[in-house]
């Protein structure tokens, strides 16, 4: 599998100061999802490099009025709690177009009006959107993103090693572009415990070899340690305090800085959303087998979330935790900057889900 890096002494930096803060997943605006509608658009002509179906038209509510693209100073004390003045808490999404891959913030503080902390994108590529995948360190200072054109989805080897990867301040906006390139999968790049951050690389069903390689990134000073070749598929890499946890197949592994494996867990599918936790351990979700005869549509199959803890991941042979169950299309697994991870959504009647 050849190793792609772009080519040295490119960095940029991006955007002004912006203001400390620990970040919160985005998923938790969906509480003001009634407040905050939508964002509202300028107008005039399309600027430069813009998307297609760029519109002009101020979005509206359900009552026909402008919709706010922050909560309205009358309201935040009511929607937001009394010391929202004084909280840090920020939240995060990225947003893609023909102009590039952006990484936004909102803070509490200013009622989560949404601005731009870097957009990102390479010179000579003709894209009708950019598109990628980012996280956060614990921090919360720093995001590390893999981006691209949209259309590297269209060729594999692009799409599993071929996207760009940089890391974002997120007090100044200083991008940092890294000379490794990664996958365009979910789960790359992985967030974790610490200012370090893991970067994936897939091969194809067109290469000679099944591999991986897992390049992991110190985002603080921007420098990347040495790729770990593996042998096989392994996906979900997440950066811990005992070293780098994925998903190798039906096992949750835990591979040193040799590259060497030794196995935590066996699960029953391959487990997925990986989240490090504050404590030291980690939590996945395992999409759970269909019984024989039954229906394997996702609204029929149900999913649990599960905890290892630090002890078991450096011990192996765990029994990991059950924290929630449910349908598997009703819930979902997030952390926050700070490692709390919760499971927002419906896990199920009866299911007990618990921040850890």
């Amino acid at each position: 599998m050849p190793l792609l890096r772009r080519p040295s002494g490119r960095r940029r930096s991006a955007g002004r100061a912006r203001t400390t803060a620990h970040l919160i997943a985005v998923c938790s605006l969906a509480l003001l999802a009634g407040t905050l509608p939508g964002t509202a658009l300028a107008a005039g002509s399309p600027p430069p490099g813009a998307a297609n179906g760029w519109s002009a038209k101020t979005l509206r509510d359900a009552a026909g009025q402008d919709a706010p693209d922050r909560v309205p100073a009358a309201d935040r004390e009511k929607t937001l709690g009394a010391g929202y003045k004084a909280s840090k808490d920020r939240a995060w999404t990225t947003s893609g177009d023909a102009r590039g891959f952006h990484l936004m913030v909102a803070d509490a503080k200013d009622g989560y009006a949404w601005k731009t902390a870097a957009t990102l994108s390479e010179p000579g590529f003709e894209a009708d959107a950019w598109i990628g995948n980012a996280c956060v360190t614990r921090s919360g200072k720093r995001a590390a993103v893999a981006y691209a054109p949209r259309t590297f989805t269209n060729k594999p080897e692009l799409m599993v090693r071929g996207a760009f990867a940089a890391v974002v301040d997120l007090t100044t906006g200083k991008v940092t572009k890294l000379a490794n390139t990664a996958s365009l999968a979910y789960f790359s790049p992985g967030c974790g415990s610490g200012e370090k951050t893991v970067f994936t690389q897939l091969t194809t069903d067109g290469d000679k070899q099944s591999g991986t390689r897992l390049i992991s990134v110190d985002a603080a000073s921007g420098r990347s340690a040495a790729p770990l070749h593996l042998d096989g598929q392994v996906t979900s890499a997440v950066p811990t305090e005992q070293g780098i946890v994925a998903a190798h197949g039906k096992r949750l592994v835990r591979i040193g800085a040799d590259g060497g494996e030794k196995e935590i867990a066996r699960t029953r599918t391959v487990p997925f959303q990986l989240r490090p936790d504050r404590s030291g351990g980690v939590t996945f979700i395992e999409r759970l087998p269909v019984a024989a005869g039954g229906k394997g549509s996702d609204a029929a199959v149900e999913s649990a979330a599960r905890r290892v803890s630090a002890e078991q991941i450096g011990r192996g042979r765990a029994t990991p935790a059950t924290l929630a169950r449910g349908p598997l299309t009703d819930w979902d697994l997030s952390a926050s900057a700070d490692s709390r991870c919760t499971s927002p959504g419906r896990p199920g009647p009866g299911a007990r889900c618990r921040t850890v």
